[in-house]
């Protein structure tokens, strides 16, 4: 976590190793939309379309399946302002100002505008006329499936973070209601994992549920020392022989050595021990 403190907010990382006083945690401070923006979009475990549908999601706070002018800069802005923490650029010298990258987004709007009226017909103009954009035209524009040279830089950093190949797109045989969308107002299911998120490196959604669950138990009972029998019955589940010999079963021995060496024990730690990388 202070290692994106460091990057994000490196003025509060730097009063924390100066003085490391409790009452300096609660000042930091994260720009959420930047940092979550930037994690997504530099993701190499996340599809391409994936990603887009996601952040498209996340800015399209009223859940209109479209972007008008505010959520694109808005979006765009966080995407700068990221990239930049990320990189270490978060000077004044080294970033343009708010209002320049604002300005430089709503530009930049425009052009998904003048592609949405190639693009579409018949009613759907009415939404260029209210400033609106249908998703799939933002998504195509930042994909760099269009002539305008002006989204190169943006399409080309997205290929450069992606998952490459037939990768691109999981959901592209999916019904366009049944493709994954974050909503503000309902629940979504998830998306679909990608094979780089299905990599060993990685726990999978019901491997995590696994281990929150088996964690709880072994830190309210103070002791990790458990065999593969004993984590079913705690999980509740069978979980795969392959897990609990190639990770599970050292991270849960490593979690016990750890604690009678005094060492604090967190659920952070003990994912850490489950995936070094």
């Amino acid at each position: 976590v202070l290692e994106f403190v460091k990057l994000f907010d490196p003025s509060s990382y730097a009063r924390l190793q100066m003085m490391k006083a409790t009452q300096d945690y609660n000042k930091v401070r994260l720009n959420m939309p930047a940092f979550l923006t930037a994690c997504i979009w530099m993701s190499t475990s996340i599809s391409k379309k994936q990603k887009i549908r996601f952040l498209l999601g996340v800015f399209d706070e009223n859940d209109s399946y479209t972007f008008e002018e505010v959520e694109f800069v808005a979006m765009l802005v966080a995407l700068f302002r990221g990239v930049g923490a990320i990189f270490g650029l978060t000077s004044r010298d080294a970033m343009p100002s708010h209002a320049r990258m604002q300005t430089l987004a709503r530009k930049l709007f425009v052009r998904v505008l003048e592609l949405g009226e190639l693009r579409l017909e018949g009613p759907s103009k009415v939404l260029l006329q209210n400033g609106s954009v249908p998703f799939h035209i933002v998504e195509e524009w930042l994909l760099g499936e269009t002539y305008d040279p002006l989204n190169v830089p943006i399409a080309l950093f997205m290929e450069r973070f992606s998952v490459p190949g037939e990768e691109e797109d999981p959901e592209q045989f999916e019904d366009e209601e049944r493709k994954f969308r974050v909503s503000h107002t309902h629940p979504v299911e998830p998306p679909m994992e990608t094979a780089a998120s299905l990599d060993g490196s990685f726990l999978c959604r019901d491997e995590v549920v696994q281990v929150n669950v088996i964690f709880q138990h072994c830190a309210s009972k103070g002791t990790f020392d458990i065999s593969h029998a004993d984590a079913e019955r705690i999980a509740g589940v069978a979980i795969d022989p392959k897990f609990w010999i190639g990770k599970l079963h050292r991270a849960l021995d490593e979690m016990d050595v750890a604690r009678h060496n005094g060492v604090k024990i967190s659920l952070s730690a003990f994912l850490k021990k489950l995936c070094p990388k």
